[in-house]
């Protein structure tokens, strides 16, 4: 895993962000490893951010990472 600057994934994701017009504003994140671009985009202001990943362990990871960043206590799984 490699865990990127949350600065860098917040400004990169915010660079795509559309206009509020635009709501729900939604972004995929396909192999989200730990999540630095799933919390990135989470507070850059995208409504949804969809995290695919395959690996039960990074999935873990990810979690504890959002709920430290964002506050998520409650995070639906598919």
């Amino acid at each position: 895993p490699t865990i990127k600057p949350i600065a860098l994934t917040t400004y990169l994701a915010r660079l795509f962000l559309p206009p509020q017009a635009y709501s729900p504003r939604r972004i995929l994140v396909p192999f989200s490893g730990t999540g630095s671009e799933v919390i990135g985009a989470a507070l850059a202001g995208w409504e949804c951010v969809v995290s695919i990943e395959g690996e039960s362990d990074y999935m873990t990871i990810q979690k504890a990472r959002l709920a430290h960043y964002c506050g998520a206590t409650q995070l639906p799984l598919l």
